[in-house]
């Protein structure tokens, strides 16, 4: 193997610290091939070749930076504390791998709440959303009606909010032109880790044909 994906296979190995086994793992596999690496009581790796009476000793730290769950709320969000010399400006939107205490991993991200953040509550899974008000105008309440008894007819969950931001409606709204948004619920929207439910993007589907047939 090149150095090049040497390094890729090592960066990416879990080895946050205290929880080093996975890379401690793959450093074994490979010193093998030379000798027979041993591992002493607190984890450390350690290897001697050659046969001169004269020892020169190479040390190097097999760990990596990163952050530990300290709590788990009723709702599934995560309390995490930062493990070793992690720079708090980098966390919001990443993607994180986490190790279980079962030995299974796990995956989660950092999200922050949107600019626009809904005001009466929305969740993933309970179905497409109608937007009663935004920072831009207000939707119609008699098509807002209309949609409820549609979505009803028809078997389709429905949300409806009141929120910041704007859509394409403000065009409608702006020229007296009777008009609803309809969104789907997204968590950490305009991040790099937005997060939705297939089953309301098929629900929301499934409510536009049903409007369409109206």
């Amino acid at each position: 193997m090149d150095t090049e994906n040497l390094i890729k296979e090592m960066v990416y190995e879990f080895g946050v610290s205290g929880y080093e086994d996975p890379i401690k793992e793959k450093i074994v596999y490979y010193l093998k091939k030379y000798g027979q690496p041993k591992i002493d009581k607190i984890g450390n790796v350690y290897f001697t070749f050659g046969g001169n009476e004269k020892h020169i000793a190479f040390i190097a730290h097999m760990d990596e930076i990163g952050v530990i769950v300290t709590h788990i709320d009723k709702s599934g969000m995560l309390r995490i504390k930062r493990v070793g010399g992690v720079d708090s400006r980098m966390l919001y939107g990443q993607y994180l791998e986490f190790l279980g205490r079962d030995g299974k991993f796990r995956y989660g991200v950092i999200g922050l709440k949107p600019p626009h953040y809904a005001l009466s509550p929305v969740s993933l899974g309970k179905g497409p959303v109608f937007r009663f008000f935004d920072a831009r105008g207000a939707n119609s309440l008699s098509l807002v009606k209309k949609l409820r008894e549609i979505a009803e007819r028809n078997g389709i969950k429905y949300q409806e909010v009141v929120t910041g931001g704007s859509t394409d409606a403000a065009g409608t709204f702006e020229r007296g032109i009777p008009s609803v948004a309809i969104s789907f619920p997204i968590k950490y929207t305009h991040s790099t880790v937005e997060m939705l439910d297939l089953n309301d993007i098929e629900n929301e589907i499934k409510l536009m044909e049903k409007i369409s047939e109206y």
